[in-house]
């Protein structure tokens, strides 16, 4: 189950809009996801996020530099997402490639996937 909410994260080639971002979750609307035969619209819930960071691409000196004070954006694009296990925990991490590049991500006890076909 958690190898397919895996793969759906890393497809992830949309817009989204953050639809609650507390201390307990942090959900995502994103206008296609794809799991399994499903796809369409989506609910990405992360439960109990923690650690997030941002680091935007620096061209002149070819290294990431670490962007103080970031919160995760309202609404946006994501060209490419990340998801790995972490421990018990799982580790996300979201680019727009735009220029400066800017990634950024965090950490959460679980993810969940629900497709609206």
């Amino acid at each position: 189950m958690m190898q397919a909410t895996f793969e759906t994260i890393r497809a992830l080639r949309t817009r989204f809009v953050v639809i609650k971002n507390s201390r307990d979750e942090v959900t995502f609307s994103v206008d296609e996801a794809r799991s399994g035969d499903a796809h369409g619209p989506a609910i990405i819930r992360f439960v109990s996020p923690a650690h997030t960071w941002a680091s935007v691409w620096d061209d002149a000196r070819t290294e990431w530099r670490d962007v103080l004070g970031f919160q995760i954006p309202e609404h946006g694009e994501i060209n490419e997402a990340f998801v790995k296990a972490v421990g018990h925990r799982v580790k996300v991490s979201f680019t727009n490639m735009r220029s400066p590049l800017l990634r950024w991500g965090f950490t959460a006890n679980n993810v969940e996937v629900t497709v609206k076909e």
